[in-house]
């Protein structure tokens, strides 16, 4: 089979999926399992070979990130229940004197998504945002742009969440260095985004969801005191983030004295120890449990109005059920993340990507900007067709990978892909539809304010990321 025929395999395996998602209604995770399995049977691996290269390709992909994620849903569970989350909105409603106010839940969406699985991080910014948004009367068209916005971005672009952190990992990136550049770039991306579209997006009223607003007031000036979620025994903005920037402090700093050490000496080792995800994830989690006896009447308050499990010891809840709820909350993305790394597998192993890698490593040995663009496009072609930026990022990473070098960093490419799976976030999204259903949207104004604004972040990273490989900077 040449390349061609080769391509053909993949874009059949590709429609197989999408039809098997959207139309069938098959669970994701047996609809990769049923594009991998015809797409090596399709490259003649054999029934044999092509199961012992998903077992491969599962097996490695949940054992590089199942802590990393089932740390970071611990995280939230915490943060959920001590308050932060409100406490770290309220610190943006004061930075921002009361204006411009939906980019308090976004920045919050933004800081919160980065070590937390997407889904959840929705489910700790939604009430804040319609919260808000009744307290200012601001449209939700305005607000669910940019929170989605500012959760989304991180989620596809910035590790350890677990999509962009398994192709990190796939391409031999530099994780401290992953963390900082696709943080700077997603930022970048993001106020260019919310500039451009923020006049647009206030052309439309839809009210809250009156669940999440029941018995908020609007506010009768922008005085920050009326604006603020009150609520009492909030901890302060400082220990509200120190969960989430306790990681990704460590892993950045660690990789950065890596980078000016001495390969082996006792420095490079100890900031090899801090930088490990495992590790940074685990000091996280540790810190909310010290919080977590600070703010202990907030928990059990949280357990008994929101869990309705007021019986559970204090302990309990600190040592067993945040690990428990984490571990329930992340099953799903490790699984969907372990069986696209099969399906990436398939593709890796497949004698004719030594011919796309010879094709592709042609075009985009030609200058720094088809070394970008290349890897966006097709984190964007991925995206469309699979729905799922873990899914998309992790088939885009296996082509990448079969490349070798190129013109570009590990990191460039790393982020180009993310910035890619930004681009069509539609229909066969399910984060598509929690976010219409958090935020009160049809699905013509999901498209108006989820996809459309997703595309011009997608192309707006692609700017800043361009620049900044051909200036040399990154």
């Amino acid at each position: 089979m040449g390349l061609a025929g080769f391509l053909a395999v993949i874009a059949i395996s590709i429609i197989l999926l999408l039809i098997l998602i959207i139309k069938v209604d098959l669970h994701p995770i047996i609809s990769l399992f049923v594009a991998a399995l015809f797409a090596g049977l399709a490259l003649n691996m054999g029934i044999e070979g092509t199961i012992e290269r998903i077992n491969i390709g599962f097996g490695s992909t949940v054992q590089d990130i199942a802590l990393a994620i089932i740390l970071g849903s611990t995280i939230a569970m915490a943060i959920q229940d001590t308050g932060a989350a409100k406490s770290i909105a309220n610190f943006f409603i004061k930075l921002l004197k009361g204006k411009n106010l939906e980019l308090a839940p976004a920045l919050t969406a933004f800081i919160i998504s980065i070590p937390v699985f997407s889904d959840i991080s929705m489910i700790l910014t939604a009430p804040i945002a319609n919260v808000i948004a009744k307290r200012k009367r601001m449209s939700m068209s305005t607000v669910t742009s940019y929170t989605q916005l500012g959760l989304n971005l991180t989620h596809a672009m910035v590790p350890p969440t677990p999509g962009i952190l398994a192709v990190t990992l796939l391409l031999g990136a530099n994780l401290g260095m992953m963390i900082m550049w696709s943080a700077i770039v997603a930022f970048a991306a993001f106020m260019i985004t919310w500039a451009v579209t923020k006049r647009w997006t206030e052309k439309e009223y839809i009210p809250p969801r009156a669940d999440m607003s029941e018995g908020i007031d609007e506010a009768k000036s922008d005085s920050i005191d009326e604006l603020i979620v009150h609520e009492k025994g909030l901890p302060n903005a400082f220990i509200s983030l120190l969960p989430i920037l306790i990681p990704v402090v460590l892993m950045s700093v660690g990789s950065a004295i890596q980078l000016k050490s001495v390969e082996g000496s006792v420095v490079y080792k100890f900031a090899g120890i801090i930088s490990d995800k495992v590790i940074a994830l685990s000091l996280g989690a540790v810190s909310n449990v010290i919080i977590g006896y600070i703010y202990k009447e907030n928990i059990l308050r949280a357990n008994r109005e929101i869990h309705h499990n007021g019986e559970c010891r204090f302990r309990s809840i600190l040592l067993n059920k945040w690990v428990a709820r984490g571990v329930a909350a992340s099953l799903l993305p490790l699984l969907i993340t372990g069986m696209g790394g099969a399906f990436s597998s398939i593709i890796k192993a497949a004698p004719q990507i030594e011919l796309l890698k010879e094709t592709l490593g042609t075009v985009m040995a030609n200058g720094t900007i088809m070394a970008v663009f290349i890897p966006w496009l097709i984190g964007v072609i991925m995206m469309t067709a699979v729905g799922s930026m873990t899914t998309a990022g992790m088939t885009a990473a296996a082509i990448m990978a079969a490349m070798g070098q190129t013109a570009v960093s590990p990191l460039v490419t790393c982020i180009a892909i993310g910035a890619g799976t930004m681009m069509v976030d539609h229909v066969n999204d399910s984060g598509f539809w929690t976010t219409c259903q958090f935020f009160n949207l049809n699905v013509k104004q999901g498209v108006k304010y989820i996809t459309i604004i997703n595309a011009v972040s997608s192309i707006s990273g692609l700017i800043v990321l361009t620049v900044l490989a051909a200036i040399g900077i990154i």
